[in-house]
């Protein structure tokens, strides 16, 4: 073989090796999790030249329909799985349902349920992109005042609890506020075309609420006794140390249910944590302002007291009932988690009346 001969078979095979290497490269760089970190929020320019923040969520379930409408009804026209990262540009009348595309993209991807996502946001704050799909009776008007439901919120014909109640919106949901009463303790609002009155503590509010507008026709308000806001945010942080005392109980209660799910076996003597807990229904009683603040105080206290209860006996405990104390202590958890974030929102209403 000539001089020359050798050196161009050399070369072919050098330029075969460089190919299969860079074959082998992208084929690695595919099973590679990406490098990137992608930003939480992506910001936008919008025609009047201001920017609107849209969310950035991942998916949290293995698949899921993405469809046409804000509906389960609605038109299968794609599919995002597990830790996807998805644009949220918009909401239904409602907010339980987004509307998604994928990141860097200008057109919609189409809409997911929100348990689709994880998501942390105030959905209150994104633009209605549709404001029919489920709607039935009173058109969705956008006021430019929408709140955020916290808990089970009944809805009435009138701004008081004696009003005939009309239906129930449920928690965490977003409604448009169409009038407020005097001072917004309650909200006239549209859920999805059944208009009524709500309670305004139960919803998280914009700072700007007394701008909404004023019904007419309100009966004039009884003349109360106010007190002052600081004695007011004395009692609402009183009152969250009481909650955040049962919730630290409700959590150990969960772990020592938990161990002893998983066949541990434990002392007879209850936990340290169970003796020093002394509070009771009667406890409940002496704080009126629960019921009123955090109404659910009563459950969460009964949860709790359920699941110490066969923390009572020494001996051999049934597995169904070691399963029920474990899930009465994580109901308890959800009622208290939801509590503080309702004392989190009196707490914000009663600071900006002392910074006015």
């Amino acid at each position: 073989m000539s001089r020359v001969n050798l050196i161009m078979m050399l070369l072919l095979m050098i330029s075969i090796s460089v190919v299969g290497a860079q074959e082998i490269s992208t084929e690695s760089n595919l099973d590679q999790p990406e490098a990137t970190v992608e930003p939480t929020v992506a910001q936008l320019e919008t025609d009047d030249e201001q920017e609107i923040e849209y969310p950035i969520v991942p998916v949290q379930v293995g698949s899921a329909h993405v469809r046409a409408i804000p509906s389960l009804d609605g038109v299968e026209i794609g599919s995002v799985f597990l830790d996807d990262r998805l644009q949220v540009v918009g909401r239904n009348a409602d907010g339980t349902w987004f509307e998604v595309r994928r990141i860097g993209r200008q057109t919609s991807l189409g809409w997911l349920f929100n348990e689709m996502v994880d998501w942390e946001f105030r959905p209150e704050l994104l633009p209605m992109t549709d404001r029919e799909t489920g709607v039935v009776g009173t058109p969705i008007i956008d006021s430019g005042f929408t709140v955020f439901v916290l808990q089970n919120a009944v809805m009435r014909d009138q701004p008081d609890r004696s009003g005939t109640q009309i239906t129930t919106i449920p928690l965490l949901t977003t409604v448009p506020v169409v009038n407020r009463n005097q001072d917004a303790s309650w909200l006239k609002v549209n859920y999805l075309g059944q208009v009524g009155w709500v309670v305004g503590f139960i919803t998280r509010q914009p700072e700007n609420i007394l701008a909404a507008p004023l019904a007419e026709g309100l009966p004039p308000r009884p003349e109360v006794f106010v007190v002052p806001p600081e004695i007011q945010l004395e009692q609402v942080q009183a009152l969250r140390e009481y909650v955040i005392l049962s919730r630290g109980v409700a959590t150990d209660l969960f772990f020592f249910w938990d161990t002893v799910s998983k066949g541990n076996t434990m002392p007879c003597e209850p936990p340290a944590f169970v003796v020093a807990y002394q509070a009771t229904d009667t406890d409940v009683q002496q704080l009126p302002e629960l019921n009123r603040i955090v109404p659910r105080m009563f459950t969460a206290i009964d949860y709790i007291n359920s699941s110490i209860d066969p923390l009572t006996q020494c001996g051999v405990i049934e597995v169904q009932a070691v399963f029920q104390a474990r899930a009465d202590a994580i109901n308890a958890q959800v009622i208290l988690d939801n509590s503080i974030v309702q004392l989190d929102n009196v707490e914000s209403i009663i600071l900006n009346q002392i910074d006015k």
